[in-house]
């Protein structure tokens, strides 16, 4: 396997576009997705991997619900550091637990979330931008169901 069919098994982002002639860039991570959650519990859903962002000083992510959800419980989408070391790229080193150890995290989804509602979320926190950043959904829910969302990032390098 070649780096390339790599990256692309593991859901790197490499089609960043420029925004508008700006000194920023859009990585759209899920364009308009139907997410169903058939049992109760918690489910996690990568959506991708490996963002190069080595060379952001800021960015935000931006998750747009077209859907009001069908579910009852939480939905929370994440970004978090990640790293493929070039001397082992079928290794992704990640944060042990993620979804404490995260940059940052979209508003809380729940079941009274309004279709149309759109979330825009500094991911400059306390945690800094590493290298690449990974982008993930996990959603706790008590009742099945299901809500449409799209993901993107919009960065802003030095």
């Amino acid at each position: 396997m070649n780096r390339y069919s790599y990256e692309q098994a593991v859901g790197r982002i490499s089609n960043m576009q420029s925004f508008g002639g700006r000194n920023s860039w859009v990585v759209p991570i899920a364009d308009k997705n139907e997410f169903a959650f058939g049992s109760t519990g918690t489910a996690t859903i990568n959506l991708a991997q490996n963002i190069d962002t080595s060379q952001w000083v800021t960015a935000v992510l931006v998750t747009r619900i077209f859907t009001t959800p069908t579910f009852t419980g939480t939905l929370y989408v994440y970004c978090v550091n990640s790293f493929v070391g070039e001397d082992d790229p079928a290794t992704i080193f990640t944060p042990i637990n993620p979804t404490v150890n995260y940059v940052h995290r979209s508003s809380a989804i729940t079941g009274g979330t309004q279709g149309g509602t759109l979330d825009v979320v500094s991911v400059n926190g306390p945690t800094p931008i590493g290298p690449q950043l990974r982008v993930f959904v996990e959603a706790t829910t008590t009742v099945t169901g299901k809500v449409t969302l799209g993901v993107s990032l919009i960065g802003r390098p030095a």
